[in-house]
């Protein structure tokens, strides 16, 4: 299965009813607004605080809720239960758990904290399958700020750290019960791959899922450090790194400001990475 590292087009399927907010709108397939109305209540806060810390405030974003059938009529080329950007500033995302989106999970070893609301469709399990797309949702939609605010250069690595920065630093500060029960998750993400196995010269647009999800695993534990080590205001720090540096964000220039990223670097990935 491939990742979601590449931008799908609009989904062009028709009947999408449409849930506007203050800075994310969300296109949904009929018969889903429970869902799109609670998935908006997540992404709208996070965007609304990261773009904040960000300095970009001209940011909106699409969210595409779809049913597996849209999903299937506008051919995205990635599994249902994964969401994905559409375009630079809109993602597309599953609207409903079903057995497939729990055997995505379970085929790939993947256990997932409970569902923090009661199902009004589907089983728990089905539910609970939507945790981590929803989690991978407010990732991408993090990536979408860092590309818009310019913060990484052309740093594939740096972006995608800089992109959990962003987001560890939102959970811990409003959502601390998400960050813990994604800890977990992240942590056992991490255990199906030994460190060491990967250079960040792997880390790339074409990849598998399950290496990506590593990836990410990886990307947290060194945002938790920095954000540790930081506290609320990592993200405007790395900003000002940024802009002292003309918008280039190097991994050089955050170990120069990090002294947690060098060893986490150094036990994370083969001795081959770049660190630039």
């Amino acid at each position: 299965m491939q990742a979601p590292t590449r931008l799908h087009s609009e989904p062009n399927v028709y009947g999408l009813v449409t849930l506007p907010g203050d800075f994310v709108t969300v296109r949904y397939s009929a018969g889903h607004l429970d869902r799109a109305a609670r998935l908006q209540a997540r992404l709208e806060p996070a965007l609304r605080v990261i773009r904040d810390w960000a300095g970009v405030d001209d940011l909106e974003v699409t969210t595409y809720l779809l049913s597996r059938e849209d999903w299937e009529r506008a051919r995205i080329a990635m599994p249902y239960g994964v969401p994905v950007r559409v375009g630079r500033t809109a993602l597309a995302a599953p609207a409903l758990g079903d057995d497939g989106t729990v055997g995505l999970w379970a085929d790939l070893g993947i256990g997932l904290p409970s569902a923090q609301e009661t199902p009004l469709r589907g089983t728990p399990q089905q539910a609970q399958s939507m945790v981590l797309a929803d989690v991978l949702a407010l990732l991408q939609q993090s990536e979408i700020v860092v590309d818009r605010a310019i913060l990484a250069g052309d740093s594939f690595w740096s972006r995608a750290l800089v992109t959990h920065i962003a987001l560890e630093s939102y959970l811990t500060r409003y959502q601390p019960d998400t960050a813990r029960d994604l800890d977990l998750v992240w942590r056992q993400i991490d255990g199906l791959r030994p460190l060491d196995t990967f250079s960040t010269a792997d880390y790339r647009s074409e990849m598998g899922l399950l290496d990506w999800l590593w990836f990410q695993a990886r990307y947290q534990e060194g945002a938790r450090l920095v954000v540790a080590d930081e506290g609320r205001g990592a993200v405007r720090r790395v900003r000002k790194i940024a802009k002292r540096n003309g918008g280039g964000l190097t991994g050089a220039l955050l170990f120069d400001e990090y002294a947690v990223l060098e060893p986490w670097f150094d036990r994370t990935f083969s001795a081959v990475s770049m660190r630039r």
